[in-house]
């Protein structure tokens, strides 16, 4: 009898979460299937960055996987917020993390003393930020902010930052990154206008959606 009660339990929280993840803003931007998040691990990934994101306090729109016309720079997320737009780096490591922003390379170090090194994503951020400037003819800097998200198993040894509007977070973090948010530089429509533009950039998709880490710089 137990065993049956179990079992329409767990088909009940199933049948709920199939309905939260399809009606979801990360199902309606991306047509992702639910049973593609099991084997797909930036899939997963972006849900979970969507699902954060959704969570921001203001008005905002979101963005996954923007390929930029001119350059072909590539944007894993951005967010069109009323306090500005935010350009998002992923980063899934699970190590210690090294770094300052004026870099070339950061590095993840690692058991047996294992070093990988990166490209610095926060100079891949600002050459994307240029583009985007131009692009979008946003000529005030302070409407864009830059931020690395790393994943939560890895640790900040000495990661170094000194400019506004840049940050490096842990996924974990970006829940209540814009909790107290209330400047309004972006309107609705502005918002929109932006949002719309970008759309046609992104590429996310399932075949395009396997898991890629940042380019590893040799030693």
């Amino acid at each position: 009898m137990w065993i049956f009660v179990f079992i329409i339990l767990i088909g009940v929280c199933f049948a709920i979460t199939l309905y939260i993840y399809d009606n979801s803003e990360f199902r309606k931007l991306t047509g992702y299937s639910f049973f593609s998040l099991f084997t797909d691990k930036k899939g997963r990934t972006a849900y979970k960055l969507v699902q954060s994101l959704h969570k921001s306090n203001g008005k905002n729109k979101v963005l996954l996987d923007i390929s930029l016309p001119t350059t072909n720079h590539k944007i894993d997320a951005i967010l069109v917020h009323q306090s500005g737009i935010y350009i998002l780096n992923l980063q899934q490591f699970n190590g210690w993390i090294y770094g300052r922003e004026q870099d070339e390379a950061w590095a993840e170090a690692r058991h047996k003393n294992k070093l990988n090194k990166f490209t610095n994503p926060l100079i891949q951020n600002k050459l994307a930020i240029l583009d985007l400037k131009e692009l979008l003819s946003q000529p005030n800097s302070e409407h864009f902010h830059s931020i690395v998200v790393f994943s939560n198993d890895c640790s900040f040894r000495k990661v170094i930052i000194h400019s506004d509007n840049t940050d490096v977070l842990k996924m974990k973090e970006l829940k209540s990154y814009w909790k107290h948010s209330t400047e309004v530089i972006l309107s609705d429509d502005e918002i929109s206008n932006i949002y719309n533009e970008l759309k046609k950039y992104m590429k996310f998709n399932i075949a395009n959606s396997k898991t890629v880490k940042s380019k590893v710089v040799p030693n």
